[in-house]
């Protein structure tokens, strides 16, 4: 049973392999000027590459799913969205790779998505079954 507030976020592994792909970007970034022969498109690149990195990072600093009594409330870089438990239409559960699960949450404000690889992510899907009609 879930308690009455609970935070869904993304986990360290996710944390983890972002920073360590910006850092390999910002490591790549201070190799390049080192090698003879490096275009302008390869600097772009890897700039580009880092700056991927940086938002994902930045993005999933910023996002969360709160559950609580009443129902969820998601947060996102960009948006901000208030549902009720009677407001969710479906919940799809689809397998990515060995151990790794999409969920996604259809709500008359827009879907909700969130993955196996999040804190808490079991506690929201046993909260989503107990409080909506697809258990």
């Amino acid at each position: 049973m879930a308690s009455k507030t609970m935070v869904a976020r993304p986990g360290p592994l996710l944390f983890g392999a972002t920073i360590f792909g910006l850092v390999v970007w910002l490591a790549v970034l201070l190799v390049l000027p080192q090698v003879q022969g490096i275009g302008t498109g390869t600097y772009l690149s890897a700039v580009l590459m880092a700056l991927l990195f940086a938002t994902l990072l930045v993005g999933h600093l910023s996002t969360e799913i709160e559950f609580q009594s009443d129902g969820i409330a998601a947060k996102t870089f960009f948006r901000r969205l208030r549902c009720r438990w009677s407001g969710i239409d479906r919940v799809e559960v689809r397998p990515l790779l060995p151990g790794i699960t999409i969920y996604l949450i259809c709500t008359v404000r827009g879907p909700v998505v969130f993955t196996s690889l999040w804190k808490n992510h079991r506690p929201l899907l046993e909260a989503l079954r107990e409080r909506t009609r697809f258990a």
